[in-house]
This record gives structure tokens, sequence and C-alpha cells, in this order.
């Protein structure tokens, strides 16, 4: 056997910055959702009835089998760096490494959007309030975007727990308008007719039905993905191995509403794809409801957008960090505040990053932003059935139901509807996009190799810690209690090669070599 490593497993949460059920349920919203906002293009380009059709099948295929599959990985493996230590304890280092820049990548289009988004809608706003329109100028919406990427960091370095509770009050400021807008829409309804005629537009003129829903797919796609994106924060919840799971299925029910009934309270007002553009919502509300409403929503839009920002922050920072605890960045970026846990240099430099990254504009880079996640993706699914298969005896306090025929039908309903979004694309003259898409994931491999060189310069990764069945000392564990680096003192694993490798590290019944984390 190859000696023993004194390499410390991953590190943990803190117990000041952790999150319960509210503040972690709210977090999940809005890295995936966030509000209706962004789904009115939808309309315009596949036009109501398809739009309806796609906004209720696409988390059947998308949304429900990967929050299947975080699920369990998720509550099986709880610690920081999520999706990053999932692969590289399934598939090893070279992997994980591509799972985290691929993932970190796209971090920078959303996380690039989103400030702009809010320059745009606040701008607006304080013009309606103040009458001055200075912020609408280009200079004055990046100082709005600086402003709220600061704020939000600010907010970060004091802790998960602080996040998600801005998180849980913004999600209430949010949806309560578009409550009120749906609410007003019933009661203007004539007649049932009346509004299922209102969906019956097909596709914009001169576009067939191929083409509208190529159009239509990915920007639902978009709408739609985030499920693991909190993974990276798992280890500053409370029991996940119950929470997750439970956030879960919440915010999958959540996230068909939040797009579904404004949409159609909308589609009463006009179902003419041309009044469906980008930030749409605050007129059509305003059709409804009146000037109150149509304020409320444009008000809904700026706290979304800063709701969006907050949540990536808060997992998007976790990824630098998790890189750095392996010595692929700087190990500054792997140090955390020992009150609160946030990583406080991995956040600075985020705050940075992003706005410089504030000043480009990514709206339009929807198609490569879901073709390099959905490579994460189907990474993570991989490690799915890699860890079902070699390590069943894992503790998995949650289980995609059906066994490997289960995760098998979990991982090709994404795979079946992601192939069809780019054969619409390529048949729609998108060979282009697709290959920029190809040229940022072929970046995984040459980052891997320089970083290697420049920072790891052959030092083990982190042993990625599990609790295995049947190998748990008596009184070391508890699935009530917070886990704590100090329970791994008596709990060593991994050897030389496993550590080099990231794979499966053998456990040993002498000398009680399981690391131990929450389930």
């Amino acid at each position: 056997m190859a000696r023993m490593t004194e390499g410390r497993p991953m590190s943990t949460g803190r117990v000041g910055g952790r999150l319960g059920l509210i503040s972690f349920t709210a977090v999940l919203f809005f890295t995936v959702v966030g509000g209706p906002y962004g789904i009115e293009p939808v309309v315009q380009s596949a036009g109501p009835l398809l739009s309806i059709v796609l906004i209720l099948v696409t988390p059947l295929v998308w949304s429900i089998p990967t929050a299947l599959m975080v699920a369990e990985l998720s509550a099986a493996i709880p610690v920081p760096g999520g999706y990053y230590a999932w692969v590289k304890r399934a598939l090893g280092s070279f992997w994980g490494f591509q799972e985290a820049w691929w993932s970190w990548l796209v971090s920078f289009v959303d996380m690039g959007i989103y400030p702009v988004l809010f320059g745009t809608y606040g701008s607006a706003v304080f013009r309606d309030i103040t009458g001055v329109d200075w912020f609408v100028s280009d200079a004055g919406r990046w100082m709005l975007a600086t402003v709220l990427i600061w704020t939000v960091v600010g907010a970060n370095l004091l802790g998960a727990r602080v996040a998600g509770w801005m998180a849980a009050v913004a999600g209430v400021l949010v949806v309560t308008p578009f409550i009120a807008m749906a609410g007003m829409a019933v009661e203007g309804f004539s007649s049932l007719d009346a509004v299922v005629g209102s969906w019956s537009g097909g596709p914009p003129s001169g576009q067939g039905t191929a083409g509208a829903l190529g159009a239509g797919l990915f920007v639902v796609m978009w709408n739609y993905q985030g499920w693991d994106g909190v993974a990276t924060v798992n280890g500053e919840v409370r029991r996940p191995g119950r929470t997750i799971p439970i956030a879960l299925g919440i915010v999958v029910v959540l996230s068909m509403l939040t797009y579904l009934l404004p949409v159609l309270a909308a589609l009463t007002v006009t179902s003419d794809p041309a009044a469906w553009g980008e930030g749409a919502f605050p007129a059509l509300a305003g059709a409804i409801g009146g000037e109150g409403l149509r304020f409320a929503v444009a008000v809904g839009a700026v706290i979304g957008v800063a709701g969006l920002f907050n949540a990536n922050m808060l997992s998007n920072s976790r990824i630098p960090m998790a890189l750095g605890e392996d010595h692929y960045l700087p190990p500054l970026l792997a140090k955390a505040n020992a009150r609160t846990g946030a990583p406080t240099a991995s956040l600075i430099l985020s705050g940075v990053l992003f706005t410089f990254i504030a000043l480009v504009d990514f709206t339009s880079l929807a198609v490569i932003d879901v073709v390099v996640y959905s490579a994460t993706l189907f990474l993570e699914f991989f490690a799915l059935l890699v860890l079902r298969i070699r390590e069943p005896r894992i503790i998995r306090p949650f289980r995609v139901p059906g066994g490997i025929a289960g995760i098998a039908l979990v991982t090709a309903l994404p795979t079946i509807l992601l192939g069809l979004a780019i054969a619409n694309e390529v048949a729609d003259g998108g060979a282009e996009v697709l290959g920029i898409s190809a040229a940022v994931l072929a970046t995984g491999p040459v980052a891997w190799f320089g970083l290697t060189i420049a920072f790891k310069r052959g030092r083990p990764n982190r042993p990625v810690p599990v609790n295995l069945e049947g190998m748990v000392r008596h009184g070391a564990y508890d699935p009530t209690m917070a886990w704590t680096p100090r329970m791994t003192q008596s709990f060593r694993v991994g050897t030389t090669l496993a550590e080099r490798a990231g794979a499966r590290v053998p456990v040993h019944r002498r000398g009680g070599m399981v690391s131990q984390v929450e389930a």
C-alpha cells in the first residue's frame, strides 16, 4: 500500500455562515429563476402557444432531471466546491478541474449580464422617480452596475447567512407584484374561451414552427438553468441531507409558476409578439393594473437582478476558493474569514473581475452560455453514475429513484433536449456560435496545464470526504450536527496515488480512516 499522506480533506462551511431551509431555498430560487424577467423574448420569438408549451415541458426534461441529480450528490457529498468535489472524486483531478473552470467561465457571462441589466432597469426607475436621465447614459449605467457589484461583495463578506436572508427578502419583493398582476388579470377575464383564444397565436410571420422552437428553446433553457450552482455552498448549509432535496423540490414548482402565471396574465392584454421584447413586463403590467402596478414591476426588476447577482456571487466566489485549496490558484484565495466563513480574497477578486466584465455586452451569448453549462452538467451526471456504481456504500440521504435505469433516464432527457436545441441552432445558421462554444471548452485543458505548472507544482489535491455505511465510529457522527474540521483529526483519508488522481480513496477499517461529513 502506498504511504499515507497528511493532506487535509476539503474544507467545510463555517458554523457562522450556515444557511437554513428558508435562506437556502431563496438563494437557490435566485440562482435558477430570480423572477419572470427575461422570459418575454420567448413569446416574441416563438409565439404565445409554443411559449406556454416550452415553459411547461422544459422543466420536465431539463429542470427535474438536473434537480434529482443535484439532490443526490449534494446530500451525499455536501462539501464546499460542490460539483467540483463530485467530479473530482468520481472522475479524477483533470475532469474535476474542467468542471470548475468551465463553470467559472459560464459565471463570467451571467455575472456580466446582471449588473448591466441592473444599470438599465435602475436608470429607468431613477428617471421615473426624479425626472433625471443622467444614469440612462452608458457611464451612468456602469456606475449603477459598479454600486451593485460592491454592495453585494460587502454583503457576502458578512457570510452566507446574510446573503441568504437578503435573497429571501428580495424574493418576496420580486414575486409580490406578479401575484397582484395575476390576480388582477383573473378579475378581468371575460370568459375562459377568450383567455384560451389569446394563446392561439402561432409563431411570428415568416417563421415556421421549427425556427420558432429553435429561437425560443435556448432562451427557456437559459432561464431554467443553474440548479447545481448553489452546490458550491453545500458545506455552509444546516443539515444538507434534508435541506437541499426539500429546497430543490420547492424551487422546481416555484420556477414553473414564476414563469407561467405572469405570461398567462400578460397574454390577456396582448398576444402580439412585437409587444414581448426584453423588459416588456412593466408595460404589460401597467396595461393590467395601471401605473402603480407598472412601477412596482419595474422596481421588482431592479430588485430581482440584484438578487440574481447576490445569489450567484455567493455561489461563484466559492469556485476560486476550491481551486485555491487544491493549489491550482494562489492559496490566498482558499482562505476564509474565521467568523463568517466568507472567502474574503475570492470575493474581492470576483468583485474586481465583474467590475470590468460589466463593460462588455454579454446579452447575446445565451447560446454559448447554455452549451458550456451543459458540458459541466453532463460531467455531473457521469459522476453520479460512476459514484453509484463504484462507491455504493456512500450514505445517500436522497437517491435518484429507479437505480441505474433511473440515472440513465435523467441523463438522457436533458441530453436529448440539448441535442434538439443544437440541431435547431445549426439549421438556423448558428454553427459559428457553436464553434465559439467549442473554443471556450478547449480553454479548460490549456488552463489545467498552465495552472498546474504555475501554482500546483506537484502538491496533492485535498481528498473529498464522504460518509460510508458501516464505517462510522461510535459517537463521532451525528446527522443533526454541523460538521467541523475538528472531526477529521482522527479520520484521515487518502493515499498518495488517490490524492494525485483525485480518484476514489480506499477506506481501511484499522485506524478509522473515514472522512466525516454531515448527511
